[in-house]
């Protein structure tokens, strides 16, 4: 669960050096666990050995947290720019009609890179850059901006499916819970089940793309039709309302959507979704 937890944070905000630490420490914990459940000679020189050495990769080199937090934070900020139309090469072009929750997330980038390190480690930015709202404007086409909680509300978003509920699967060839696909790709038969950004999910036979769908447009609407906006609590959605059913000429998927958590902009009226729990029953044709 602790990986799952982590795994939605990166997802969501990139990897920064305390999400670094905790997945390297949880890694270094499973790994003495097993290595003292099979290693009859039990020798403790094993944990200060191995914990010096999960020290040392952490502080310098290449896979320092130092290193590789820049790295992700550097491609995050490039994907939000080219999402935007804002990168051309390594020029940024600037512009100020780009959604808010996106204005957001560039300022708190380059904040994190003028507190935790420095501005000239973003790989985008010319020498000499401040972070100021002159040079804000200049170079982004818009100021600094805060993230405003007040003006936008939270939410969580849950079913009446729980998992004590039975789920009649018989007409359909596989159960696939979202939360498995959260480490990556599963393979199963000769298929091959991915869920990228936590919403696009997809179903690859070798190199053939047999069906890909992203689930977001599909639950906003959902919300959208319930009127949860701005209300910030937890509402719970009938089963009816929670299912999407979706097919092409090889692939039949029905969504049970057990969760959502994300944001409601009360000033845009725009949904920002950051996480979608559901189960897939899945028909190959």
């Amino acid at each position: 669960m602790m990986f799952i937890a982590i795994g939605i944070r990166i997802n969501a905000y990139g990897l920064t050096e305390n999400r670094y630490y905790g997945i390297v420490m949880g890694l270094w914990v499973t790994g003495i666990m097993i290595y003292f459940i099979f290693n009859r000679k039990l020798g403790n020189i094993i944990i200060p050995v191995s914990l010096a050495i999960v020290a040392l990769i952490s502080v310098f080199g290449p896979l320092s947290s130092f290193t590789v937090a820049k790295f992700s934070q550097n491609n995050r900020l490039e994907s939000i720019l080219e999402r935007n139309g804002m990168l051309q090469g390594n020029e940024i072009i600037a512009k100020s009609d780009i959604p808010t929750e996106d204005k957001e997330e560039i300022s708190m980038i380059l904040r994190y890179f003028d507190t935790n390190h420095s501005l000239e480690d973003v790989r985008v930015l010319n020498e000499g850059f401040m972070l100021t709202d002159t040079n804000m404007k200049a170079v982004f086409g818009f100021p600094f901006t805060e993230k405003n909680l007040t003006d936008r509300d939270y939410f969580y978003v849950s079913t009446e499916y729980g998992l004590a509920n039975v789920v009649d699967v018989k007409e359909y060839d596989y159960f696939v819970n979202s939360n498995a696909l959260l480490g990556g790709e599963r393979e199963i038969d000769n298929l091959t089940m991915s869920l990228r950004d936590n919403s696009i999910f997809s179903i690859t036979q070798g190199d053939v793309l047999l069906y890909e769908k992203d689930l977001k447009d599909d639950i906003i609407n959902i919300l959208e039709d319930y009127e949860l906006g701005g209300k910030g609590l937890q509402n719970m959605l009938s089963p009816e309302e929670a299912t999407i059913i979706d097919e092409n000429d090889n692939v039949q998927v029905k969504y049970i959507i057990t969760g959502v958590n994300g944001r409601y902009d009360q000033i845009n009226g725009q949904y920002f979704i950051y996480n979608i729990e559901c189960v897939m029953l899945i028909n190959i044709k």
